[in-house]
């Protein structure tokens, strides 16, 4: 894990081994989050994580992602993260997607989300990217482009 969680708050119920997180509020990095859901030794995780909207800069840094090759501006949320598995091996995945315009190279988008479910202790993968609607520029008279949802593109 490559950050601490740190100033959570919630309650945690505890019998036995198994945790029970309801509502707890911490911050993992710079990203804030809300943990819903058991850990058990034995059954290993079954959260639901609610991340609410973040700069990427700092949750890319967050996540010690080296720095891309591009630059990139805009806020990106995670409504429905889930954490299963084995805790050695816990599986995470999720949606990731903009809250408002975002900025990736220059060139400025209305919508981006991205479906992933790595495994966590191995490497990030954002394997489908798509719903890309790039910004009408009225003053210019440009057409927006707009993918259909069908459309996907793998990253990496």
């Amino acid at each position: 894990m490559p950050q601490p969680f740190s100033n959570a708050n919630g309650t945690i119920r505890v019998a036995g081994l198994t945790a029970d997180l309801a509502q707890v509020s911490a911050q993992y990095g710079q990203v804030p989050l809300i943990a819903n859901g058991t850990i058990d030794p034995k059954r290993g995780y079954d959260l639901s994580v609610n991340i609410p909207p973040v700069a990427m800069n700092p949750a890319l840094k967050t996540l010690q992602v080296d720095s891309l090759p591009f630059p990139l501006a805009g806020q990106v949320a995670v409504p429905n993260l889930q954490i299963s598995g084995a805790i050695p091996r816990p599986v995470i995945s999720g949606t990731v997607q903009n809250r408002g315009p975002v900025v990736v190279d220059r060139v400025p988008f209305e919508s981006v989300s991205a479906q992933f479910s790595p495994r966590f202790c191995r490497s990030l993968r954002l394997p489908i990217f798509r719903r890309i609607q790039w910004r009408e520029d009225r003053s210019r008279g440009k057409r927006p482009m707009r993918l259909p949802p069908q459309d996907r593109f793998g990253l990496l």
